[in-house]
């Protein structure tokens, strides 16, 4: 999410069409109507266990799988794809395009909804209201292009569509028009239309949708060296919610994590987000006090970086004890608040640092 929420996987920037280019925008010519029903404002208790999906290619696991079906999962927030500025300078494509777009190697399980989610980036705001670009242009073809993506891939009748992007006050004119347009437009067809709330995003006006979710994650600055946890610390959440009743105006959902990440320093820099988790290899890395702070005791590569001998790796997970404290904090917050809590992200080798148990609390809350 959806982003920067940091991305789980490197993002694969390529320029592509909004509509025809390639097959996953490209329609098999089905009546759009398909699309078109009664937009309602669901309560939690209408939908039940959600999950998003961030990832450049859709293809499920076994064990993926086996986590939908355990945890009855009836709802994907999937990541069709970012919407940025062309790098191109002098294309055709030069302005605001769509990337990283998602390809599809897998279907849809069966009683699953599909919730299509963009990334839009703080750049191609500043870009709309730099170019004077409309935004009802923009929405419309964000629009056509996730309802392509959805008819030809089949993922089955579309009721919502979800805006992510980390806009600030300077941004936030250009990101809340785009979210008007898309709304209006998005409302014709019977869709509805909900955005990511990062926690500093609480202060300002609230997005012109018709839900939010509340991101519970990223919470920290990870390029800080003496920062324990960037993923989830209840400090971070804390400072913003205080336990103070709030009263938001629009419906929220909360979103828990479910991933780790090593944050690799040189001499106290930050260098990097390394997605690979693994730093058990005693030949290479060295947990002197076992409390997650790695010491690189010989050059290797991961991820393809080049690690050296005297770098510095602070594995960073959110453990079920932090999430338990912070939806207390939450419920405090937001006590009449009727939610659904999702988890970022569905990817078995990162799921797996919750039990089966756990993941069926974190949904309870």
């Amino acid at each position: 999410m959806i982003g920067l929420i940091i991305k789980q996987l490197p993002i694969l920037l390529f320029v592509s069409c909004w509509i025809v280019l390639f097959p996953s925008c490209m329609t098999k010519g089905k009546d759009e109507a398909r699309f078109k029903q009664d937009v309602t404002k669901e309560s939690s208790s209408d939908s039940h266990n959600a999950v998003y999906y961030w990832k450049t290619v859709f293809q499920l696991s076994e064990e993926e799988r086996r986590f939908i079906k355990e945890h009855a999962i009836d709802r994907i927030y999937l990541r069709l794809f970012d919407v940025d500025v062309s790098e191109t300078i002098g294309s055709e494509y030069d302005g605001i395009v769509p990337v990283a777009t998602t390809t599809f190697k897998d279907s849809i399980p069966k009683g699953v909804e599909i919730v299509p989610t963009f990334f839009i980036t703080v750049g191609a705001i500043k870009e709309m209201i730099g170019l004077n670009l409309s935004s009802e242009q923009l929405s419309a073809k964000i629009l056509r292009r996730i309802l392509n993506m959805a008819d030809y891939n089949d993922l089955g009748r579309i009721r919502e569509i979800q805006l992510d992007c980390d806009w600030t006050a300077a941004t936030q004119r250009g990101y809340f028009d785009l979210c008007k347009g898309l709304r209006s437009k998005a409302g014709k067809e019977g869709i509805s239309v909900s955005s990511t709330i990062r926690l500093h995003q609480l202060l300002l006006d609230p997005p012109p949708v018709d839900r939010g979710v509340l991101m519970l994650y990223n919470t920290g600055s990870f390029k800080v060296p003496g920062k324990r946890n960037s993923i989830l610390r209840y400090d971070d959440v804390k400072q913003y919610l205080k336990g103070r009743r709030i009263d938001y105006p629009i419906p929220l959902d909360f979103a828990y994590p479910a991933y780790c990440w090593g944050v690799w320093f040189q001499d106290g820099v930050f260098m990097s987000l390394l997605h690979h988790s693994d730093f058990s290899d005693e030949s290479c890395f060295k947990d002197k006090d076992g409390d997650g702070i790695y010491s690189v005791i010989k050059d290797c590569v991961i991820d393809g970086h080049e690690l050296e001998s005297g770098d510095c790796i602070r594995l960073e997970k959110p453990s079920f004890e932090t999430i338990q404290k912070v939806s207390r904090l939450v419920k405090k917050s937001f006590p009449e608040t009727t939610h659904r809590n999702i988890i970022y992200h569905l990817d078995s080798t990162l799921l797996s640092i919750f039990t089966d148990d756990e993941i069926k609390d974190i949904y309870s809350f």
